[in-house]
């Protein structure tokens, strides 16, 4: 069996936030991409029609799959601090 610790996001070496760092993290960074421009595609015709009830729509299924994105950046990756620059005491299995 694998090393179930790996992570599949690390963090950020500037600012606050994970980078993708496996296969399994840029596929969920890709996937998220992909559904969020189907979803503008898709809503981008029938806002003009029919603005308001669209619009709720796009923007409930946008928030909720960026929510998604953290919960699952949060949950697969070390936990998340300020960082500007590297540090000595940094790890570089959990640091990018």
């Amino acid at each position: 069996m694998k090393n179930e610790n790996k992570f599949w996001f690390k963090r950020k070496r500037y600012g606050y936030g994970w980078v993708p760092s496996s296969k399994e993290g840029w596929f969920v960074l890709i996937v998220y991409v992909v559904l969020l421009s189907l979803i503008v595609v898709y809503f981008s015709d029938k806002i003009e029609s029919e603005r308001f009830n669209y619009m709720f729509i796009q923007d409930f299924l946008i928030i909720t799959m960026t929510i998604l994105l953290l919960f699952i950046s949060k949950k697969k990756g070390p936990s998340s601090k300020w960082r500007w620059g590297w540090k000595k005491g940094d790890n570089k299995n959990e640091d990018y």
